[in-house]
């Protein structure tokens, strides 16, 4: 309108504009039509000053609603890749992975920030849940029985396409949304697999973003067609900001699969266009019609040159974004190549020794009175069972650093013992290859030397590399090992320990892929060599962990050579524990109260201890181990075999409950746990609950008669 005015200005003829405006007007009209003219031009130029600013908001809000939407369809999308990499497992190996799925599905559930559970339901019934806790309650639930999951579940089946349901509240008594995934096995539908996100991670993930997004604005989402099933706030929001009505807004619209949101967006200072003006209109009433006139032709000036860097800005945001888009996508689909990988070598390693266990099963089925080839099967079994677990404790012991989840000891120790427990055990091995351990000259002392630390995972970084440098050696080869004393202080002490093979070496370019995961430079290195290709990654996240470096040199066919350098806290003898009583030699006398939901894990403990001479007492979970203990008269149980993960009550409830009764002997009586739960940090969770002990499974007999050797016998 202004613009038009202003052409009109230009085209007519000064003279005839001034004869058609001021004819037959005294000094007093004509005073009287400049006034009227200022009014006018200064309506026109107010309403249009506060269109150009009201768009120029409007513009800003929808590219904030916009942005925010991006984060949501983003964070949508990493949950829904968790589903396809189910589905995708699934599909392709059948009900037989249903273990390797359990792992995977646990570890996706466990380490992705706002995935709270996840499910396998064949044909619309719910099978298998992860994590563990959330089976009882979920498992038999049929969906398309269910008023308020049947219809988005029978709409994910008649469309062949992912759906989000929710936010709902759950069976297994939480809340959060559902994303389930059709399985179809040509035109017929098999399944779904199903990830339900955590309502308050989810969304405090999303508030999170919002905030960042789009801090001088309210912004708040909504579902299309209302949900009555849906949880939402007071104003039927199921996303929001702020606590309030957003009103008077930008409205943006979007969609998720079979839905449709949007997005409600308004600035938290309000839209304030004529506030914002008074300046303006006090100028322009100081002004007669020809200021006026000028000012406004000014105005258009300065608002095309506005529009021009508001356009400048809007395309340099775009391109930021998109190049943002460009990146979160490339890193997507890097990340989906590396699961693709990881889950191939994951299939081919775990089916490996699986193949050789199950055929060696067949084998003595059939020819059971062959006792030499029963008992030779036997040994073949044990040896690929131990691989198999090797490799499961490899993939969640890097799994948990990745996730950085792992906590390191700090703990004194003597340097001198743990070398001499870690060549005890790599000269066994060697002996077996046909290799020599020797140590090299100049090799330091190590008698006297007592640090703070991690023992454990200290004997895990050197037992690895020496199992590398024995198993890729040669017949007759030989391993140097070599310590040596680098710096001294007063609280400070620095070692570099160097290992020196004569094997098969390596080629430079694998030398620097050797620390990632999987990692083996011969193809068939893992069935020749026996290896899970996750030792050298483990070893150098733990020397990383403890501040320290590796350095490896390497030539083929001539061998290998790996410095660990490592600072340890010094520590004195006096800061030693003291040592623990003798170990048992059987448990004969002592009567243990067992706590075991799995009927085949208590059949195994019940028959290792009983051999062992124990009398047991069984308990189903915590809570009937609790009535158990509580009614028993003092004296009638010597130990407790706490399982950790159980139905009703776990075992950290149960032991609390232990210690807090006032039972006589509660205070006192040994509980340690059983479980296959085996990390320090679970271990270390067991302490804190009132443990006195952790035992891991498969159950080792020596380890468990060393955890049992603090309960005396009674007379």
């Amino acid at each position: 309108m202004v613009r038009f005015y202003i052409i009109w200005l230009q085209q007519e003829d000064e003279n005839k504009l001034k004869k058609k405006l001021f004819s037959n007007f005294n000094g007093r009209h004509l005073f009287a039509a400049l006034i009227i003219l200022s009014t006018i031009i200064l309506s026109i130029s107010l309403v249009m000053i506060a269109n150009v600013r009201r768009e120029k908001r409007v513009a800003e809000t929808t590219i904030r609603a916009q942005e925010a939407a991006a984060s949501i369809e983003l964070t949508l999308d990493s949950a829904m890749e968790a589903s396809r990499t189910l589905m995708n497992f699934y599909t392709t190996y059948g009900d037989e992975c249903m273990k390797d799925l359990g792992v995977i599905g646990s570890a996706i559930a466990e380490n992705h920030p706002y995935i709270d559970s996840m499910y396998l339901a064949p044909k619309a019934v719910i099978a298998a849940a992860w994590p563990e806790e959330v089976a009882p309650s979920t498992v038999g639930f049929e969906m398309l029985k269910d008023p308020m999951q049947g219809p988005r579940a029978q709409l994910a089946i008649d469309t062949g396409r992912v759906t989000v349901a929710g936010p709902h509240n759950l069976v297994e008594g939480s809340s959060g949304f559902i994303i389930r995934n059709p399985l179809f096995e040509g035109d017929e539908f098999i399944g779904f697999t199903i990830i339900v996100l955590n309502w308050d991670s989810f969304t405090d993930e999303i508030r999170e973003n919002l905030t960042d997004i789009s801090k001088d604005y309210y912004i708040a989402v909504r579902k299309k067609e209302a949900d009555a099933t849906a949880i939402t706030d007071d104003f039927g929001y199921i996303i929001s900001n702020c606590d309030r009505q957003v009103d008077n807004t930008v409205e943006y619209e979007f969609e998720v699969p079979n839905d449709k949101w949007i997005i409600s967006a308004e600035p938290v200072k309000g839209w304030r266009v004529f506030v914002e003006m008074i300046p303006h209109i006090l100028l322009a009433l100081l002004f007669d019609a020809i200021v006026i006139t000028t000012i406004m032709l000014g105005y258009s000036v300065l608002d095309r040159s506005r529009k021009l860097r508001f356009e400048t800005e809007n395309n340099r945001i775009k391109t930021v974004y998109m190049s943002q888009l460009k990146e979160a996508l490339d890193k997507a689909e890097r990340a989906e190549k590396a699961k693709t990988e990881f889950l191939s070598r994951m299939s081919h390693d775990i089916r490996t020794p699986l193949n050789g266990i199950i055929g060696l099963l067949e084998i003595s089925d059939k020819h059971p009175d062959d006792r030499a080839l029963v008992d030779s099967n036997r040994k073949k079994i044990r040896l690929a069972a131990n691989h198999l677990l090797d490799l499961i404790s490899d993939v969640l012991t890097l799994s948990k650093m990745d996730a950085d989840t792992v906590r390191l000891a700090h703990e004194p120790f003597n340097l001198k013992s743990i070398a001499e427990d870690v060549l005890t055990l790599s000269n066994m091995r060697a002996a077996e290859y046909g290799v020599t351990i020797k140590k090299a000259e100049g090799t330091a002392k190590l008698g006297d030397v007592y640090a703070y630390g991690s023992p454990l995972h200290l004997r895990q970084i050197f037992l690895n590399i020496l199992s590398n440098a024995i198993k890729y050696n040669k017949p007759g080869g030989t391993v140097e090992c070599k310590s040596e004393l680098l710096e001294r202080t007063e609280y400070k002490i620095v070692y570099r320990f160097t290992i020196r093979d004569t094997g098969i070496g390596m080629s430079p370019e694998f030398v620097e892929h050797l620390f990632e995961p999987f990692t083996q430079e011969h193809t068939d290195a893992r069935s020749t060599y026996q290896g899970t290709g996750l030792g050298m990654a483990i070893v150098k996240k733990l020397v990383d962990r403890m501040g320290g470096t590796i350095e490896v040199q390497s030539t083929p066919d001539v061998g290998s050579t790996f410095m660990v350098t490592l600072p340890f806290d010094l520590a004195s003898k006096e800061d030693m524990p003291e040592e623990k009583n003798e170990v048992y030699e059987d448990l004969r006398g002592l009567h243990l109260l067992v706590v075991e939901d799995n009927d085949l894990n208590l059949e195994i403990a019940e028959a290792i201890l009983t051999d062992l001479g124990a009398t047991i007492t069984a308990a189903r979970d915590g809570r009937e181990a609790v009535d158990i203990f509580k009614t028993a008269t003092p004296g009638t149980f010597d130990a407790i075999l706490m399982d950790l993960m159980m139905p009703v009550l776990d075992g950290y409830g149960a032991t609390r409950e232990i210690r807090s009764l006032t039972h006589m002997e509660a205070a006192t009586i040994p509980i340690i746990a059983m479980t296959a739960n085996a990390f320090e940090e679970d271990a270390r969770k067991c302490r804190e609950a009132g443990m006195n002990d952790h035992v891991t499974k498969p159950i080792e007999v020596p380890k468990l008669l060393k955890a049992l050797s603090i309960v005396h016998r009674r007379g």
